[in-house]
């Protein structure tokens, strides 16, 4: 559980709780850091061009919509490794 305004890092992970001691999790986090680290770079190289700003909160780019689709897409695979490692 999380105290309220303590931010995500107060919150019991799970996963790790439960699936770290498996030979297989350390292949899928390491997959996920991997993607996460790039898909991060990209996203900090925008904000040379835009400011990370509540008034830019409308902006729209081609870069972003792709930053966001790999996002997800890292996710399902993760997801998908996930379950089928677990079941």
């Amino acid at each position: 559980m999380t105290n309220q305004g303590m931010g995500w890092e107060r919150v019991e992970c799970a996963i790790y709780k439960h699936f770290s001691k498996e030979p297989w999790y350390y292949d899928i986090t390491s997959y996920l850091f991997q993607r996460y680290s790039s898909i991060e770079m990209r996203l900090m190289e925008t904000f040379r061009y835009v400011a990370c700003h509540p008034r830019n909160k409308n902006t729209f780019s081609y870069e972003y919509a792709s930053i966001l689709r790999d996002a997800g897409s890292v996710f399902s695979s993760v997801l998908d490794r996930l379950v089928r490692s677990y079941t």
